[in-house]
């Protein structure tokens, strides 16, 4: 799989997964909500910052971001 598309689909899980939407993890996270949407998408590129506060925003671990459906597995 393709990490950018891991990447969206695990931000896009987890989000889901607390009840927000796109444009609250965008407030929270200091981010674009069209932003927030390509990267979901899996058609934006990701900067380690913006990775470091999507997590933090979603309060996990940076590194389940990376890992194939981690937010099943909590």
């Amino acid at each position: 799989m393709e990490i950018k598309k891991l990447v969206g689909d695990n931000i896009r899980g987890y989000r889901k997964r607390i009840g927000w939407t796109q444009e609250k993890l965008a407030i929270r996270a200091g981010v674009n909500s069209e932003h927030i949407s390509r990267m979901e998408n899996g058609t934006e590129n990701i900067t380690i910052e913006t990775i470091q506060k999507l997590a933090g925003s979603l309060g996990i671990d940076t590194y389940k971001l990376f890992i194939k459906e981690s937010y099943l597995d909590e």
